[in-house]
């Protein structure tokens, strides 16, 4: 109990209603101090979900701050089911949620589960932190963030505008079960898994989105930010994670973006501390496409710069990109590139496609042109200024003197 109270005294939490229905039960948490709408009381918690009397699809409201983090007794420390045995929903409309192990949304129920972070009157964030430097950030085994997994079930994550989910792993932690995979565990051909990104910021931390590869499965990017993404992959089985490794099972990923901002960057961390560089790499094991209302956001500095990488799979195919949207560049640290130099920001192993280099739509620092090498890279080339250099401005000059010279002396 003492440990609960700990983690009740961490937590702000806001808003007091719990209405009980035959099939249907919903818990807005507050600081009360009995029933199930107390989140402090050990009772209330299954699997980091809490527990409603009655039956049928479980609903929690929050709109406030507080941290699940392994130091109560819940049933897996750390960890929060969302549909584990009953379809459930979380709705994170303000506030914190900071989560030390992993997210599991619809683990063992054949209903539909939901997360919903963000659309309300503040910012609201999802952190996911995992607190463990081997193995699999929760103890049994669960990745960092799982949508829609077993059985036939259905689950949904919707990030919404004023929301932001963010993944760390500790750099030392290898394990290959740490990132976002969307239907993706045992029976994947029966999982219905969905990622929502319409606005608001995902941030990946340096890991993979990983695609169960049955139809049902997507992960739609239609606005906010993706960024930090190290890989966006599929796999044909993400079955029985103490049997297999689910990188030797590639499948062709396919990210559409249609809207929105692709930012590579890099999360690296040292002693618990958690660094962003903006200078990252994002690999496509697949295709890529991005449309006109999409943006590609480049970093650039002395020593390096962003860049998307489009792969084509050994015997599979894929490696093939059709970039219709724009560019933003920002030149970092006081970094200005010199005339003539050169930075490939997309390239695609297969081919490229974009409707009109001549006019492609590039912002922020410098002056660029575009250019698409080879058939499969889209380059930016700093341009030349008509400002001459000042050793031409004194040959100028002393040619000017003397032609005034010369026509002085034939007066």
């Amino acid at each position: 109990m003492k440990n609960f109270m700990m983690l009740f005294v961490a937590a702000l939490v806001v808003g007091a209603c719990v209405s009980t229905l035959a099939t249907a039960q919903t818990t807005n948490f507050t600081d009360g101090t009995s029933g199930n709408s107390d989140w402090a009381d050990a009772g209330n918690w299954d699997n980091g979900m809490p527990t409603f009397n009655g039956s049928g699809p479980r609903t929690a409201n929050i709109d406030g701050s507080f941290t699940i983090d392994g130091l109560g007794a819940h049933k897996n420390p750390g960890f929060v089911a969302i549909g584990y045995g009953q379809w459930g929903t979380i709705n994170l409309s303000r506030g914190t949620l900071n989560v030390s192990r992993g997210v599991t949304i619809n683990n063992e129920s054949n209903g539909t589960s939901f997360l919903n972070v963000g659309g309300g009157s503040g910012p609201a964030a999802l952190n996911v932190t995992a607190t463990t430097t081997t193995g699999s950030s929760y103890h049994g085994g669960y990745p960092l963030l799982m949508i829609g997994t077993r059985n036939n079930n259905a689950a949904t994550v919707s990030l919404q505008d004023n929301g932001g989910i963010a993944l760390r792993v500790p750099t030392a932690n290898t394990h290959s079960w740490n990132h976002l995979f969307v239907g993706a565990l045992a029976n994947t051909d029966n999982a219905n898994g969905t990622f929502n990104l319409g606005g608001g910021v995902l941030d990946v931390g340096s890991r993979s989105i990983v695609i169960g590869d049955h139809a049902n499965n997507s992960f739609n990017f239609t606005g906010g930010r993706l960024e930090n993404l190290d890989s966006y992959r599929r796999a044909t089985r993400v079955g029985n994670i103490n049997n297999f490794n689910w990188e030797d099972y590639p499948a062709i990923a396919t990210l559409n973006q249609q809207g929105g901002v692709l930012a590579p960057g890099t999360v690296t961390e040292a002693g618990g501390i958690y660094t962003t560089d903006p200078i990252g790499t994002t690999t496509i094991f697949g295709d890529y496409n991005a449309d006109a209302t999409s943006m590609l956001e480049i970093d650039i500095n002395s020593t390096g710069y962003d860049q998307v990488l489009v792969e084509l799979l050994a015997s599979l195919g894929g490696g093939n990109a059709t970039f219709d949207g724009g560019v933003d560049v920002s030149l970092l640290d006081g970094y200005e590139p010199e005339p003539g130099e050169f930075f490939d920001i997309l390239v695609a192993d297969t081919a490229l496609t974009i409707a009109d280099i001549d006019n492609l739509a590039i912002a922020g620092d410098g002056d660029w042109d575009a250019s698409l090498e080879g058939g499969n890279t889209l380059r930016l080339t700093a341009s030349s200024t008509a400002v001459p250099e000042p050793s031409t401005f004194a040959l100028a000059l002393l040619g000017f003197v003397g032609l005034v010279f010369c026509f002085r002396n034939r007066q």
